[in-house]
């Protein structure tokens, strides 16, 4: 399991658009991704997850990421979320 804290840069945060971006780079992993937010965690590959988190630009979030290929699925979703 990798995990690794990023701050969101997108200006509208975790909502409509950058979510179904989220969502789907996160369904082309082999490995789980989940989000942190605060107490909350979501499933990465569920759209309606991610929105529920309630995520702004600027705010900290942890990935998760387990089984195969896990290192190179936070390295993509990391950089996604900090661009």
């Amino acid at each position: 399991m990798k995990n690794v804290v990023v701050t969101v840069k997108h200006a509208s945060g975790l909502h409509a658009r950058p979510a179904a971006d989220l969502m789907s780079l996160a369904k082309a992993q082999k490995c789980k991704v989940k989000i942190q937010f605060k107490e909350q965690q979501a499933n990465a590959k569920s759209l309606l997850e991610i929105l529920s988190l309630g995520v702004n630009q600027g705010d900290q979030i942890m990935l998760i990421c387990e089984g195969d290929g896990e290192e190179e699925a936070i390295s993509k979703i990391a950089d996604f979320l900090c661009a």
